[in-house]
């Protein structure tokens, strides 16, 4: 069942095109990455997904509410089901302690306090982070300021969440952090859209959207968008690095599959 359901969208900013008929769904529980080159509309199309932007023309469906004709309440009920977690997490971090800042959502939806505190712990068990519920946020590494801004959005039960290159300005281990996290979440049937640019993280994905100028390039698993390794470098994008290794091995003659793209598949096979 969609989830989210993009028709013939288009956005136009301060007269340039951002995004140019756009028509895709999002399953719920499904685990979707967007990638496309600097410039390519994938940020714009993110802030499309919940209501912070809307279409110039076309339409945008949240749970089957057009995000350009929602009223108020309704607005508020799109971004409370589908919450946004951005680049930097600095920028989203509000208050003096970790289960404070957390408690922030829940408390704007003017929820009793008992259930406050219950939401509070779930998200942050979730996230991994419930030893940390009394530190302070600004002493706390770019990884696990990412997964208390992933907790802050839980905390709101959303059905999906959205996050908008998460993982840009984190170390490779602030990555993992933040990938197990999602990993975690998805499994348990929260719907995922992840902007990246890191082919890697994209590889990890059941679907991949790939965007250039605005526009859908490629859309598919990652089998078989990265399949076409010719268009993607022509749009400025580069296969993961596992698929190059597996290129190479099998130059040398080490049989590796083409349709594996990750560090633990390749491992799994080079094992057998």
């Amino acid at each position: 069942m969609a989830l989210i359901e993009l028709t013939n969208v288009s956005y136009l900013y301060r007269e340039t095109t951002a995004l140019a008929n756009l028509s895709f769904h999002v399953n719920s529980g499904e685990f979707l990455a967007v990638i496309g080159p600097n410039g390519s509309g994938k940020s714009t199309l993110a802030q499309h997904l919940n209501g912070l932007l809307l279409p110039t023309e076309g339409e945008v469906l949240v749970d089957g509410i057009a995000t350009s004709t929602a009223d108020s309440d309704q607005i508020w009920e799109i971004r409370r089901q589908v919450g946004m977690v951005f680049q930097n997490p600095d920028n989203q971090l509000v208050a003096t302690t970790v289960e404070e800042d957390v408690a922030f959502g829940p408390e704007n939806l003017g929820l009793p306090s008992a259930l406050i505190r219950e939401r509070v712990d779930w998200a942050l068990e979730q996230v991994g982070m419930s030893h940390l519920s009394r530190a302070e946020p600004h002493k706390l590494s770019g990884g696990q300021k990412q997964r208390v801004a992933i907790a802050g959005v839980l905390a709101m039960k959303p059905k999906c969440i959205v996050l908008d290159e998460p993982t840009a300005m984190l170390d490779p281990q602030g990555r993992l952090e933040v990938w197990e996290t999602l990993r975690g979440l998805q499994q348990q049937g929260i719907t995922i859209i992840l902007v990246t640019h890191f082919m890697e993280e994209a590889a990890r994905a059941q679907r991949i959207l790939v965007l250039s100028q605005g526009s859908l390039a490629l859309c598919g698993s990652p089998q078989e968008v990265f399949g076409h390794g010719q268009k993607l470098s022509q749009l400025g994008l580069e296969l993961p690095q596992i698929a190059e290794l597996g290129h190479e091995l099998r130059k040398s003659g080490i049989l590796v599959p083409s349709h594996i793209f990750t560090t633990e598949a390749l491992v799994t096979w080079l094992c057998k």
